[in-house]
């Protein structure tokens, strides 16, 4: 007995000391700061991703997805992330979007719109390992050719 009680103790403080959560890359905008990622978007002619997700969950899959989701499309376009909070204030083709079949059942999700917000370009749904990465690169590729 005494023998579980110390590998439970243990198990439950190596849990602990795990961070939750991720910290947003560099240059990408918070829901807070939409007007200057729009702006940013008209006036490089860019499009924009919608990353909606929780940077405060303690899934190790949604951060590391959302992160590698970051990464990846942050040199093609603008990228907005959304917190589940925040999903109110989207504008409606992206709300839309993000309700829609295609969108999946789990975060994080990738809505990737025109640099004016009128038409889709892109759906990321969460997908695990490989697959995801084949979607964003696909994403990736169709915001290229998309003359944005």
């Amino acid at each position: 007995m005494r023998i579980l009680s110390i590998a439970l103790f243990s198990i439950l403080l190596a849990a602990s000391t795990v961070i939750a959560g991720f910290s947003l890359k560099s240059g990408v905008y918070r829901m807070n700061q939409l007007d200057a990622a729009k702006s940013e978007a008209l006036s490089g002619r860019k499009a924009v991703a919608f990353l909606y997700s929780d940077e405060k969950t303690f899934c190790t899959q949604c951060t590391s997805a959302s992160l590698q989701a970051m990464e990846t499309l942050a040199v093609s376009c603008v990228v907005v992330y959304v917190d589940k909070s925040d999903a109110n204030k989207l504008p409606n083709p992206v709300k839309d979007t993000l309700r829609s079949p295609g969108a999946g059942k789990y975060i994080p999700t990738v809505v990737v719109m025109s640099y004016d917000l009128k038409k889709v370009i892109a759906i990321v749904p969460y997908a695990r390992g490989e697959a995801y990465k084949k979607l964003l690169s696909e994403a990736k590729e169709k915001i290229l050719s998309s003359g944005k």
